[in-house]
């Protein structure tokens, strides 16, 4: 947008707010430049599977989400068609970096069904915005207020969610309790799992991970979220190496123990390792990942809000946390009490971690949390099935009139 001046923009943005709307046309936006995974992705992909009273259009930016829809034939705009833009009804979305782009003013005057991608573990939204944080300039504190607010309906997965979580993130008309259409893959019969599912998953990971479980082995999924900090203070979204576990380490538990572990680092992270060991395969930060969830035995993460959803498996989770407080005090407090909502073993080194990995192994995976796990998942998730898609595909005809 550096060519167009704020007059041109806003200019554009009361010609789109003045523009007729097709009262049933529906465009989709997916994170990171119309990327296709999360929320975004696999409600579309409904759409598509399924005839509703309405027309969906999905836009990208991503040239690997133009070559996966093609190769399916599914249809998708890869171009800022005005004409196209400036009559859509309804925007549904899973992140808001898309209103820092064209595309905000040329679809002036939409209603927006706000998926987002996750239930926060860490502070985030209007609550980040509005206290004290000294990673945090006062100009991005005004945009993440901007951010989280403007939206018709946020996506919910339970009345406990929206009621004491995000009623603090988000301002918005509404929330609704359907479930996230991601979950779905999570869900439904492996056998069920269809080339629309498995849109933007990589194929030799799936076969990886299916091969190590055919052979007896066990697959751990690393999923750690990112800093605003870095070791010495800094905030550039690279790793802080105390934070994260070694990966020749990790990569050599796993030859000795017969385990293989898939490596997910956050977007933010771009310090990510040239070279893995044999044990180790790294999934892309494009790429689809909750359909392979499915095909791990347990997770390690630290405050990543992925473990939510990992609780609809009721499969063993591992904390590793060792800049817990640092993390508290540089970086984000915790929505909710860490301790009451973590349903796992915790550890603070890498020593600790690898022996609470060796415990799981030898107890078959049994790590006594079940109970906690599954008390959890009832509070966070109305909804145990693989419909939440069809939900909100629902309530988006609702939402249109």
């Amino acid at each position: 947008m550096s060519e167009l001046t704020v007059d041109m923009l806003l200019k554009l943005a009361e010609v789109s707010g003045n523009t007729p709307k097709i009262p049933d046309l529906v465009l989709f936006l997916g994170r990171n430049g119309g990327g296709l995974f999360d929320n975004a992705k696999h409600c579309y992909l409904e759409t598509v599977r399924n005839k509703y009273r309405f027309k969906s259009v999905f836009y990208t930016a991503s040239p690997r989400a133009e070559r996966e829809l093609s190769a399916l034939g599914v249809s998708f705009i890869n171009e800022l068609d005005f004409e196209l833009l400036s009559r859509v009804a309804l925007i549904v979305c899973d992140d808001f970096y898309w209103r820092e782009s064209l595309v905000e003013y040329i679809t002036k005057g939409a209603k927006i069904f706000q998926l987002w991608h996750g239930i926060p573990l860490k502070s985030i939204g209007m609550v980040q915005a509005t206290i004290e944080h000294r990673n945090m300039s006062p100009e991005r504190q005004r945009w993440i207020r901007f951010g989280y607010s403007g939206y018709n309906t946020v996506l919910s997965t339970s009345e406990y969610v929206s009621r004491e979580i995000f009623s603090q993130v988000f301002e918005t008309g509404k929330f609704v309790n359907l479930g996230y259409p991601r979950n779905d893959v999570l869900l439904r019969p492996a056998t069920k799992l269809d080339r629309l599912d498995m849109l933007n998953v990589p194929r030799d990971i799936l076969a990886r991970l299916q091969r190590q479980r055919k052979a007896g082995g066990k697959v751990v999924v690393y999923m750690p979220t990112f800093r605003d900090y870095n070791a010495n203070g800094e905030v550039n979204g690279t790793q802080n190496a105390g934070c994260y576990l070694d990966i020749a380490a990790l990569g050599e538990f796993g030859r000795r123990n017969g385990v293989l572990f898939l490596l997910k680092y956050h977007p933010y992270v771009k310090d990510i390792p040239a070279a893995l060991p044999e044990s180790c395969i790294f999934c892309p930060h494009t790429a689809d990942i909750y359909p392979l969830l499915r095909f791990s035995d347990a997770l390690l993460t630290d405050y990543s809000s992925v473990y939510f959803d990992y609780l609809l498996l009721n499969r063993p989770i591992h904390y590793f946390t060792p800049d817990k407080e640092e993390y508290e005090r540089k970086d984000r407090k915790f929505m909710l009490n860490f301790d009451d909502w973590t349903p796992g073993v915790k550890s603070r080194s890498q020593e600790e971690c690898f022996a609470a990995l060796t415990d799981l192994l030898a107890a078959d995976m049994n790590d006594g949390f079940e109970g906690e796990r599954l008390r959890m998942r009832d509070i966070l998730f109305e909804h145990i099935d693989d419909r939440a898609a069809v939900r909100c595909c629902e309530y988006i005809t609702e939402l249109l009139g």
